[in-house]
């Protein structure tokens, strides 16, 4: 199983709250078997541009961007916003090409090993000393279905039962430059707010959010875990203390410096632009911000994807089961958020038992229902437990 990022561990997923829900889904019958890919996580040697996190932070001190994060304003609706994006390019233009300059010195020989084909040669290695030559079962979730396809394709003779959930095209995965992918990423955001949103109306919670224009602390929440909106009475935070630049170390080394694990394999992955500027991907930015996403600008196998996913839309999985044929099933997901646990169907989990339990597959395309809030909500109690 490979649970998404890339830079996601598989290590923290299972013996974490979703490897439990994982083993439900699957019914019971197998044994959930997850790894940190190389240069991710406890993986050594690790995906690191500077020796210790003091390091770093002086690298971007003082700078515009913060470990590749730049700061911006409003929706590019007005001239004002634009040019003071854009006022920003030259710097940034500079920063990039001296953090890619950096991470090759500090690591020269790590960058080139990782990324997704030697994830696929590793996980085939490691099922090799576990059960020897057998076939592969694999569930893939978010890039772990990029993770899914690779493996499909490199290893045919090898497939069991795979499942990629939360579906992101291989194809422009592998084929196009990175910066390029933000326009499908954003693909179904607006739609996933729009549900976040009707399903709050349809339940009254607006109605208590409403009695003021401002909360009296701003929030902050995952739109790609619809299951996490039932928790907003108890959930309003401090927004300070959710949108931090980085991931607070997690190992006893609390000097740490960060993991470039996503950058160096979504970047490796990806075709090199050659000629490509800063400006291309400004440019992206801006058209994403204005023509798709307003809000959040800036063998046999089962595809499972939410009809609003907002990281990896239901066009992709549409896409890739139509371009494995007759050997892959569809199941649509009537719900919200990333991947299918976040908001689970009993309908997709019993389809996804009979698969890996007694290798049945529909034998068409097929929409599960979903539910968000199973009861009603007490417009009441919402406002009781805010207050």
């Amino acid at each position: 199983m490979n649970p998404g990022g890339p830079g996601g561990s598989g290590l923290q997923t299972v013996q974490g709250p979703d490897g439990d829900v994982i083993m439900e889904h699957a019914g019971g019958n197998y044994d959930l078997v997850s790894w940190d890919p190389r240069g991710v996580g406890q993986t050594v040697p690790r995906t690191a541009c500077f020796e210790t996190k003091a390091e770093e932070d002086a690298f971007w001190n003082g700078s515009i961007l913060k470990a590749f994060r730049l700061e911006v304003r409003g929706n590019f609706t007005s001239q004002t916003d634009l040019d003071a994006f854009y006022s920003k390019l030259n710097e940034s233009d500079t920063l990039a090409q001296r953090i890619g300059e950096q991470c090759v010195t500090h690591s020269p020989n790590t960058f080139q090993y990782i990324g997704t084909a030697a994830t696929v040669r590793d996980m085939v290695a490691m099922h090799d000393v576990l059960e020897g030559s057998e076939k592969i079962n694999f569930w893939g979730m978010s890039y772990g279905t990029v993770v899914g396809a690779y493996f499909v394709n490199m290893f045919p003779d090898r497939v069991g039962r795979v499942i990629l959930d939360g579906v992101v095209d291989p194809v422009y995965w592998a084929n196009r430059p990175a910066h390029e992918w933000l326009g499908n990423v954003f693909e179904s955001t607006e739609a996933a707010f729009d549900g976040f949103a009707k399903e709050c109306a349809m339940r009254a919670l607006l109605i208590v959010l409403s009695r003021s224009k401002t909360l009296p602390h701003p929030a902050f929440f995952e739109h790609n875990q619809a299951k996490r909106w039932l928790q907003l009475p108890d959930s309003i935070d401090p927004i300070d203390n959710k949108l931090r630049p980085r991931q607070e170390p997690t190992s006893d080394e609390t000097n740490l410096a960060y993991a470039y694990d996503y950058e160096g394999i979504a970047c490796g992955d990806a075709q090199d632009p050659g000629d490509a500027t800063t400006k291309d991907v400004f440019d992206i930015v801006v058209n994403v911000t204005h023509r798709i996403s307003p809000t959040f600008g800036p063998a046999g196998v089962e595809r499972l994807s939410n009809e609003a996913d907002p990281v990896t839309p239901y066009l992709n999985a549409k896409s890739v089961a139509d371009a494995f044929g007759g050997s892959a099933v569809l199941i649509e997901q009537a719900g919200y958020g990333h991947v299918s646990r976040r908001m689970p169907s009993n309908c997709t989990i019993s389809a996804v038992q009979k698969y890996l339990i007694h290798n049945e597959l529909p034998n068409r395309t097929i929409s599960a229902s979903t539910k968000l809030f199973v009861e009603p909500l007490n417009a009441t109690s919402i406002s009781n437990t805010l207050q």
